[in-house]
């Protein structure tokens, strides 16, 4: 879908776009949905001066998109951590076992678009949340090993609602926890094949504490080849 501007008034030479201004602020979303998000223009129009035709001429524009990105993982995986930055930019340690539904305005090639991340706190993913998002990261702690074989199974229970293999995928190693007492016993090697294990997955290592790749996974998570929709 594409906005339209149109030439109403050829003889006049400036141009006038008439454009709704909208800003977001990340927020959970307590009221147990997304369907409620900012409202934006369906179509953008305005004049376009041209001196040499009264033709009408169209100027296509990309329309707004909403992307819905789904976040898995235990309660010791760190995604809570890895969350919270990317939309605060500080470190939060504490993990929320009941998750949250978040959003933020993402720009994409200087176009404004709508983020929704959906956490799913430490439920395995349902059939509702496995058709609502266009991609999914699963996400582990690089010093707990449950953490790291829970994805297969949050993998395999989400193949039952959909084929996983059709949709981006992103792994995530968490280091927040990482110390002389609590050191990491998966490897950056075993990360990676589980990753390619994980068909299409692209795999990464963050720390949230001081904001290691953080952006690198939401940037990944918010581009082609992730599945957009149009508002």
């Amino acid at each position: 879908m594409y906005g339209v501007i149109r030439n109403i008034f050829p003889e006049t030479r400036s141009v006038v776009l008439s454009i709704e201004a909208i800003t977001l602020e990340w927020s959970p979303m307590n009221d147990g949905s997304l369907n409620s998000p900012p409202h934006y223009p369906s179509i953008i129009t305005g004049s376009v001066a041209n001196p040499l035709s009264d033709e009408i001429n169209e100027v296509k524009l990309p329309m707004p998109l909403k992307m819905l990105t789904g976040v898995v993982g235990t309660t010791s995986s760190g995604k809570t951590s890895l969350v919270h930055r990317y939309l605060t930019g500080t470190f939060t340690a504490e993990e929320s076992p009941e998750g949250g539904r978040f959003k933020k305005e993402v720009f994409i090639d200087g176009l404004s678009h709508l983020l929704l991340i959906r956490d799913e706190g430490s439920a395995s993913p349902d059939v509702q949340f496995s058709l609502w998002a266009d991609a999914v990261i699963f996400v582990y702690s690089v010093d707990n090993q449950e953490s790291f074989e829970r994805v297969r199974h949050f993998y395999s229970h989400m193949n039952k609602f959909r084929n996983v293999a059709d949709m981006p995928v992103l792994l995530v190693g968490t280091k927040d926890t990482l110390s002389e007492k609590n050191p990491r016993v998966i490897t950056e090697e075993e990360g990676k094949q589980m990753a390619n294990h994980l068909k299409r997955c692209a795999y990464y290592e963050t720390c949230a504490t001081y904001g290691l790749n953080v952006e690198r996974v939401f940037k990944d998570g918010k581009s082609c080849p992730f599945k957009c929709r149009v508002m």
